[in-house]
Order: structure tokens, then sequence, then C-alpha cells
């Protein structure tokens, strides 16, 4: 029996699928303290953290509060055009699109629900907020698929993005400054060829 190889896509979902970091941003709407917040962020910009370390002690500082995190999540959200027919093209091509994202599953879920989605999660637990990042998922899991397209715009896009054979990155974004990588706005950009 002969296997059909599927060419995949992987996806970054912050500031890529969507316009805005939806993550950043609910960390900084619900801060308990936002000046650690600020602190944070200065030093992933400065390479003194990991993303998996600021992910897991960013989430620790958000108010344990699901419903107004959706609530949220709702009014800021808002797709890059282009993104579904991208979807049915790559559908139709014969490519297997999948989200691998930094960010936290409970709020790409809210508006993805076709697409494999690998992400982090966000329990709430004794009156804290925890996200649960175990690994560095964008670069572990491109370098187990293998992507035949890496979609992404910043700095924790870049080292996996060295596993694709063609790489998108958002004009603008820091991904998009690499040497070889094709910068785009629209998904409609994208070529599936």
């Amino acid at each position: 029996m002969e296997r059909k190889i599927t060419k995949i896509i992987q996806l970054d979902y912050d500031n890529t699928v969507t316009l805005t970091n939806i993550g950043l941003e609910l960390q900084r709407r619900f801060a308990i303290d936002s000046a650690w917040f600020e602190q944070l962020r200065g030093w992933f910009e400065l390479g003194k953290m990991s993303g998996v370390d600021v992910v897991r002690k960013g989430w620790a500082n958000v108010k344990p509060d699901i419903k107004g995190l959706l609530r949220a999540t709702d009014e800021i959200t808002t797709l890059r055009r282009g993104f579904w027919s991208f979807c049915q093209r790559c559908r139709d091509k014969g490519y297997s699109p999948i989200i691998v994202s930094g960010g936290m599953s409970f709020y790409i879920e809210r508006w993805i629900r076709d697409i494999p989605i690998i992400a982090g999660k966000l329990v709430i637990l004794d009156g804290r907020t925890i996200g649960i990042m175990l690994c560095n998922l964008k670069l572990e899991v491109a370098k187990m698929l293998r992507p035949a397209i890496y979609i992404g715009d910043g700095q924790t896009d870049i080292e996996p993005a060295h596993y694709a054979e063609k790489v998108y990155g958002v004009r603008g974004g820091k991904l998009a400054n690499v040497e070889g990588v094709i910068p785009f706005s629209s998904f409609a950009e994208i070529d599936l060829t």
C-alpha cells in the first residue's frame, strides 16, 4: 500500500495568524504586578530569559479570571487577512497546516477549531494562574515534523524556521529580517507551490 506524504505547514499564532500578540496583551491587561510584567518583557527582549521561562512567569503574574480573559480575547483578536482562504488553499493543494504556539491554547481554541493546535495550557489552581509550557514547542515540533513551510513573526520563530524548506515572516517582524525569509502581510501572499 502506497503511503501519501503530507506536506506540513507550521504556523505561529500570536501576531502571525492574528494581528496582535494576544497572549502578551492578556498578560499586560490582567497583570497583578505591571512593573514585574514589564521587567519580564525587558529580560526577554535582551535575551536574558528564554521564551518558555517568560511565558511561565508572565502567566503566573496574571489574575485568575478565566471569564475576563475570554471576554478580552474576543475584544482583541483579529485574524490576519486571507487566513481562512489560505487554509482552504492548503487543503486543496495537499498541505496540512498546524498551529504551534508559545501562547496558551485557551485563547487560540476560542478562534480556531478545524486546525490542529499545539500550545501551552492555562490552569487556575488554588486561586492562582499557572501557564504550563514544558519546552520550546515551536522548536521541538519543527525538528520533528520538518515542515515544508514555516510561517511566523518573531524572535521565537527564528530557530524553528531553520527546519523548514521555505519560510515566511510577517513584514516588520524579527523573522522577516532573517536572510532567505519571504516577508508577507496577508495570507494571500503565501505561495503553496
